[in-house]
């Protein structure tokens, strides 16, 4: 993580208190007031004679390392992990037989009562429930809310897991902001520096591009290591 604000690592943008500083040579800029870059480089992390984000600051090699170690431990202790398919927790089901519906006796014959008033009702109906259907129907009960228990459990898991595969993400994500932005600083330099001098040198001149070329060369190689 580097602030695109004052060029240091360790935070963001929105969190810097600091004035916008220049890339290159980290002069303030001055509001309404054009700023022109004298192009000497200067480096936020260890005030060195090289930009703030160069993979060879002590500083970002450092960075860069600390930030591999702590994914590399937080994978290897366990408390992170990579993202591992498992098996699909049972769905819960509700079948009919689980939930019978409760009998039911009809009187078909009104009572004497009735009969001798003279009076015209509807038969009364009356439900009965066996003792052994209550208890087959409350165990049916207890089997369902164990399922859902354990699908609740198997769900916050899951949960859990993606928390953890989130953290590695973000981990990787810094780390592999600091190495696009020293490729794209390897990158610049390549064609601003090199590219020119061996279109425009002759052959014998040639030669003395060959330390620049293989700085080039090991610093595309390093950053290549921490993808």
């Amino acid at each position: 993580t580097y602030c695109t604000k004052c060029w240091c690592i360790g935070h963001l943008r929105n969190n810097c208190n600091s004035l916008p500083k220049c890339r290159i040579c980290l002069e303030t800029f001055i509001e309404n007031t054009s700023h022109v870059c004298h192009k000497e480089p200067r480096c936020a992390q260890c005030n060195g004679n090289h930009q703030s984000l160069d993979a060879q600051c002590k500083v970002i090699q450092d960075y860069k390392q600390r930030l591999k170690d702590e994914v590399d431990e937080a994978i290897k202790s366990g408390k992170l992990q990579r993202v591992v398919p498992k098996e699909q927790a049972p769905t819960f089901e509700l079948n009919e037989q689980d939930f019978p519906s409760l009998g039911t006796n009809i009187n078909k014959n009104p009572s004497t009562w009735y009969i001798s008033q003279n009076l015209v009702t509807r038969p009364p109906i009356t439900t009965t429930t066996t003792t052994g259907g209550s208890e087959m129907l409350i165990g049916n009960i207890n089997n369902n809310v164990m399922k859902l228990v354990d699908s609740m459990s198997r769900l916050e898991g899951q949960v859990d897991q993606v928390k953890s595969d989130l953290k590695v993400a973000s981990l990787d994500i810094q780390l592999h902001q600091v190495v696009l932005a020293d490729t794209i600083e390897i990158m610049k330099e390549f064609i601003q520096k090199f590219i020119p001098q061996s279109l425009t040198y002759n052959k014998t001149d040639r030669a003395s591009l060959i330390p620049m070329a293989q700085q080039l060369f090991n610093r595309f190689s390093y950053a290549a290591i921490n993808l």
